[in-house]
């Protein structure tokens, strides 16, 4: 005796419907993807314009001509301890580039901002200030016997001098 097997024409418009929801839930997916992609990349532009916005703001301009007046890290380090022990204004105007790029290091390294675009803008300005600020940091580490003063601007400066992958 042999069984025969019958599809009915509802078992054939379930499978055609059971497989167009797939597609449309992969295409959905993909659509998801791409959105979420394009509101980070939004995010970090903006992010990256309000950075370079305080990068041209008066206070950190008036820290750039500051540290003009020092030919080397060695009399900014002078200068810095002088001044922080005379608890002098001006100490504060010449730590506002380290805390500039000790907060841009917190953002790279919290993947809020890419190496790459972080190097792009500022690479350049944070090779520069670092070697100039080393022997300063090294004395406030010193001072407050606290390794992790300005821990992330030395580490975003070993970041933007790696290799890019």
């Amino acid at each position: 005796m042999e069984e025969t097997i019958t599809i009915a024409w509802t078992d054939i418009v379930t499978a055609i419907a059971a497989g167009l929801t797939v597609l449309i839930l992969l295409a959905a997916a993909f659509y998801a993807r791409n959105q979420i992609k394009c509101v980070e990349r939004t995010r970090e532009a903006q992010l990256l314009t309000d950075l370079s916005r305080r990068w041209n703001e008066e206070k950190l301009t008036e820290a750039r001509k500051a540290v003009r007046n020092y030919k080397n890290g060695s009399e900014l380090k002078d200068a810095v301890q002088k001044l922080r022990e005379s608890n002098h204004d001006e100490y504060y105007v010449l730590v506002r580039l380290p805390d500039f790029f000790e907060a841009l290091g917190v953002l790279v390294n919290t993947s809020c901002l890419s190496k790459q675009l972080t190097k792009d803008l500022f690479g350049t300005a944070i090779g520069y200030y670092h070697k100039l600020y080393v022997p300063a940091i090294k004395y406030l580490r010193k001072k407050y016997n606290d390794e992790n003063i300005y821990k992330w601007f030395d580490d975003l400066t070993e970041k933007l001098n790696e290799p890019s992958q």
